[in-house]
């Protein structure tokens, strides 16, 4: 059997029945074991640290080194967040079965809210239950029809997402090709005012960062708004862990602050930093952050604790120096 692309296997053009490209799918499977499969239905049987014990898609159990995890410091294991998170575990329970709108916060939310801003140098903070939904939330409540969002075109695959959830006028420029974002900018009506460009900061499949001074520039001249989703980048660039925007200089000139607990906090959600009538607007109109279940306190409170409480107020020292984006 011939190797065949993902893609091959979602556009049907209506023609056939849906579950006509289920059936295509599991019949590849059967017949042709590809090398990404190697990487596919791992189940980890210890802690996601530096080593890990795992059993691949045969059943067969090894040791291994973890390169796999997004705990990047390695906080997930770290003694403060499991006391933390057992000690919320007696006193709320494993979930909060509520919205974060009715009676899903605690007090271990609004300090971790608070601790975000604070690091951010912002207003203010929210919490999502989802990595994925931070950036669809986000994109569909603050952009509609009518609107022009910008991406470059190595972002991640829930901005994109949530693009297409907002109905707004979607442009991609090639990936940190700053000319082409200008000529897309400069070629937009003057009526089409709602503009925001979004990017990530440092690229999860690159490894390389934005080029957030040149966007800061292009953004002020041809007067956009900038989203920022610095998922990779938290807790890893810059002098004090704040991600792509301080390794430029240009923090106050984001608009939109974004990043992820699942990274090198080592825990689950994302977040929002930003000025406190932007976080006011999320929290009635993030479909995503108002119809989701909030984010267990279990959880919240291993994020707040220890060393991941220190590394998120900016009180040490990124890990590793990155080169910007040229």
């Amino acid at each position: 059997m011939n190797k065949r692309n993902f893609e091959e296997f979602m556009a049907k053009n209506g023609t056939e029945d849906i579950f006509s490209k289920v059936t295509d799918f599991q019949n590849y499977l059967n017949n042709y074991e590809d090398d990404f499969e190697q990487g596919l239905g791992i189940q980890i049987l210890s802690p996601a640290g530096p080593h890990a014990k795992i059993k691949n898609r045969k059943g067969i159990e090894k040791d291994t080194l973890m390169l796999g995890s997004n705990s990047y410091l390695n906080l997930t294991t770290h003694p403060n967040a499991i006391a933390a998170s057992e000690k919320a575990l007696k006193k709320f329970g494993y979930g909060m079965g509520a919205v974060s709108l009715y009676a899903g916060i605690t007090d271990l939310h609004r300090e971790l809210e608070t601790l975000i801003a604070q690091f951010h140098h912002t207003e203010d903070a929210i919490l999502f239950p989802s990595g994925y939904g931070t950036n669809i939330g986000i994109i569909s409540a603050l952009c509609q029809k009518g609107d022009i969002i910008i991406n470059d075109s190595a972002n991640h695959a829930s901005i994109f997402d949530g693009c297409v959830l907002s109905g707004a006028d979607i442009k991609i420029y090639p990936h940190n090709n700053m000319k082409r974002l200008e000529h897309i900018l400069s070629r937009l009506s003057n009526e089409q005012k709602g503009r925001l460009i979004i990017t990530d900061g440092v690229f999860s499949m690159h490894g390389d960062i934005a080029k957030l001074d040149e966007i800061v520039q292009l953004a002020q001249k041809y007067h956009a708004r900038i989203m920022v989703d610095d998922a990779h980048g938290i807790g890893i660039v810059g002098p004090t862990g704040r991600g792509t925007a301080e390794v430029y200089g240009v923090e106050k000139e984001i608009d939109i602050k974004v990043g992820m607990l699942s990274k090198a906090p080592g825990g689950l959600g994302g977040f929002c930093a930003g000025k406190k009538e932007l976080i006011n607007y999320l929290r009635i109109y993030a479909r995503t952050y108002f119809f989701s279940t909030a984010m267990p306190a279990p959880l919240t409170a291993g994020v707040n604790a220890g060393e991941k409480v220190q590394r998120m107020s900016g009180r040490f020292k990124s890990v590793a120096p990155v080169k910007k984006g040229r």
